[in-house]
């Protein structure tokens, strides 16, 4: 994996949690699949750690059972939550919390960009992606309204794909 990437993908993850709990005052760790890493799993770890350093601080990454526990400093923290956040994971975040309907996320969602792509999906555990086709944001969410409130899961592009969910047109 570039190493670029995974700083895109750790500093997401913590803009979400800053997001939705608040901005934190201390370490994050998250977890990802070894299989993101690609074949060299301690090269692309030093190469990562390097590359982050004069953004994130030390990044410290250990291996745990078939994952990378990557756990950013309290000083990575602060540089993230210095960065401008989403306006889709900013609406997407306040929508669920506001308990908006389907029709209310969607429509909070065109106004940030005429670029949203809403789709009907079938199974795997969500019933609507939206995602946008203009650059606007990244991601491909997957909404769920089954069971009560709103909820979604966030993925890459690449990530949604590898998980052979489909259904991406003119992504």
């Amino acid at each position: 994996m570039d190493p670029s990437d995974l700083e895109d993908r750790i500093v997401s993850t913590v803009q979400e949690m800053q997001v939705k709990l608040g901005q934190s005052t201390g370490v994050l760790s998250l977890y990802l699949p070894l299989d993101c890493m690609g074949d060299d799993v301690e090269g692309e770890i030093a190469r990562f750690r390097e590359h982050v350093r004069p953004k994130l601080g030390d990044v410290a990454c250990t291996l745990d059972e078939g994952r990378v526990r990557i756990t950013v400093s309290e000083e990575g923290c602060r540089y993230v939550a210095g960065l401008p956040v989403s306006p889709v994971l900013l609406t997407m975040v306040d929508a669920v919390m506001s308990r908006e309907s389907l029709d209310g996320i969607r429509a909070r969602l065109e106004k940030v960009s005429e670029g949203l792509v809403w789709k009907e999906v079938d199974g795997d555990g969500f019933d609507h992606i939206a995602y946008f086709t203009d650059g606007t944001d990244p991601y491909v969410y997957c909404i769920d309204s089954d069971c009560g409130p709103i909820s979604y899961h966030r993925f890459s592009r690449r990530d949604y794909e590898a998980f052979g969910f489909g259904g991406l047109d003119g992504a």
